[in-house]
């Protein structure tokens, strides 16, 4: 559930981008994060972890390619280095996570007992942990809503009269330019490259 709505909500995430701004995106993603952890810490029942993990799969894709569209606008040319910076925090980091669960909730690396299951002391560390993960995510989230600055690129002010901006020849380019554009949506080619994606999404998390 949440490797799903990671993949779909980018799609959200730049509707709301173009829309509201990246800074309300990752608003909203901080809060998912947030929300999804707190769910976790009375994870009572199977659904309330298949809710955790839709606000953490929708949060994560929200701002995913949110950030990275901004970055690449102050650096327009150096947009693959930008890229592979983000990814590489973005995959490293559950490494680091894992590395600082482990050592909170299991630090002496005790087995599952004869039933499969870990001890009742390491259980409840888990809930400490989630505690502590939360808030270090709140501080995270909170530096970088007030860090990402939206890019807004400077245009020439012309006057330009009613007259002239409804010409019909703005009107057909405009027409030209929907046409086309779903016709590539509904093209052989588009719906290939979204199958062969998702091949390549299914190998990596399979790895």
């Amino acid at each position: 559930v949440g490797l799903m709505f990671q993949n779909i909500s980018p799609f959200f995430g730049g509707f709301l981008d173009n829309v509201f701004g990246s800074r309300l995106v990752l608003i909203i993603a901080v809060v998912f994060a947030v929300g999804c952890h707190l769910l976790l810490t009375y994870f009572i029942n199977f659904w309330i972890i298949i809710g955790a993990m839709t606000l953490f799969g929708f949060g994560n894709g929200l701002v995913y390619y949110s950030v990275m569209r901004n970055c690449w606008h102050y650096f327009p040319e150096k947009k693959g280095v930008i890229t592979g910076v983000i990814i590489a925090f973005f995959g490293g980091s559950s490494m680091i996570w894992t590395t600082i669960a482990d050592a909170i909730i299991n630090p002496n690396g005790d087995k599952v007992t004869a039933d499969g299951y870990y001890s009742d002391e390491i259980s409840k560390e888990v809930s400490k942990f989630l505690w502590i993960m939360n808030i270090i995510i709140a501080v995270i989230g909170v530096l970088a809503i007030i860090l990402v600055f939206p890019y807004k690129k400077e245009e020439e002010v012309k006057d330009i009269s009613k007259d002239d901006i409804l010409t019909e020849g703005n009107e057909s380019t405009h027409t030209e330019k929907n046409e086309s554009f779903m016709k590539a949506m509904c093209s052989c080619q588009f719906f290939t490259l979204c199958f062969f994606t998702g091949l390549m999404f299914c190998k990596c998390y399979i790895i």
